[in-house]
């Protein structure tokens, strides 16, 4: 792990010019679907980064502007090499998603979201108040995780359950799966490509909970 002391951050987005150049040889030895990665690295390479010190979040990819706007003063701005490869990947996927895979209309994966959603709602009790989900399985699969696996799989329950408190680190308000029903696919794909493209262990736990999803997933970026 890398602290983040790179100059050249401020210029290039969420990696200085080493660092970038570094992850992005990285992912030559992927094991996502190669035409995935070829098109990614390419969205990646020729997006605009903007810094936003007024941003509310670490980092977004603004669809109608076409641009990914990132705050370095956040407080949970990635602090790692492995925080900051994760979060430019998830943000190139949404750009990836919205020139070439329009996760958000594929009736597929969204009929898989609903499967999943289905799943995940049946699963879930009240306990002292607290909405908790049941099958341990899934929490101890989290706890063996890394970082980032861990916030992209508790990001996808967050997406199934619309946000609802879980007893879980949701990385959205409630507010942001509700207000918009575009949210949940598009955050989903970008979740899933991120974990495929970086060898995330986390995609075999989807993989195991919810078939369905992984397999739509897989043909949208075959």
């Amino acid at each position: 792990m890398t602290d983040n002391k790179d100059e050249t951050n401020e210029i290039i987005g969420f990696a200085g010019v080493k660092e970038r150049a570094e992850d992005t040889a990285r992912i030559e030895t992927s094991n996502g679907p190669s035409r995935f990665i070829m098109y990614v690295k390419n969205y990646e390479a020729t997006v605009t980064y903007v810094k936003n010190k007024n941003l509310n979040e670490v980092g977004q990819y603004l669809f109608g502007k076409d641009i990914v706007e990132f705050n370095p003063e956040h407080p949970y701005f990635p602090q790692t090499t492995e925080g900051r490869a994760a979060l430019r990947w998830h943000e190139a996927i949404h750009r990836a998603d919205k020139w070439r895979y329009v996760s958000w209309i594929n009736a597929e994966f969204l009929a898989a979201i609903e499967t999943a959603t289905v799943y995940v709602n049946n699963t879930v009790v009240m306990m002292d108040g607290k909405t908790l989900i049941v099958f341990e399985s899934v929490l101890e699969e989290l706890k063996q995780l890394t970082v980032e696996d861990n916030i992209a799989v508790q990001d996808i329950l967050s997406a199934l359950r619309y946000g609802k408190n879980d007893g879980l680190q949701w990385w959205h308000r409630a507010e942001y799966w509700q207000s918009d029903n575009t949210h949940r696919p598009i955050e989903v794909f970008a979740n899933m490509g991120t974990l495929d493209l970086l060898n995330g262990k986390g995609l075999d736990v989807i993989k195991r909970y919810f078939p369905e999803l992984f397999n739509a997933y897989r043909r949208i970026v075959r």
